[in-house]
């Protein structure tokens, strides 16, 4: 793009279960593409996502239940 490349690291955390962690990315980054971000800036939110879902056991925490 315009911008150039960017890299993304995402943040340490001690992996206890990966299984759903690239969906996580996904319908992170979709959502917030539309809810109008930055692209970069919702890479940004959506890997720091993906990652603390790798730190849980379930695929999602018990307070983002309904």
């Amino acid at each position: 793009g315009p911008d150039g490349l960017h890299r993304v690291e995402p943040p340490r955390v001690k992996v206890v279960n990966p299984i759903g962690c690239g969906d996580a990315l996904c319908a992170e980054l979709a959502w917030r593409i539309n809810l109008d971000w930055p692209v970069v800036d919702a890479l940004h939110e959506a890997v720091a996502n993906a990652s603390r879902r790798a730190a849980e056991l379930l695929p999602c925490s018990p307070s983002d239940r309904p």
